[in-house]
């Protein structure tokens, strides 16, 4: 799968609970940091079919 580039950026508050589990994804290594923890999680709400209504 081809990697594509990532030029896109946004602004999130959160709160400490949601920083928690953010850095739990580090922690436990399915992310190198939180902004790749919230990647992540996207990732993975787009491949189970999360947006399906």
């Amino acid at each position: 799968m081809e990697k594509k580039n990532k030029n896109k950026q946004i602004n999130v508050r959160l709160n400490e609970t949601q920083m928690q589990y953010l850095q739990q994804l580090v922690d436990s290594g399915k992310a190198s940091t939180q902004s790749g923890s919230l990647v992540y999680l996207i990732n993975q709400y787009a491949i189970l079919g999360g947006n399906n209504n």
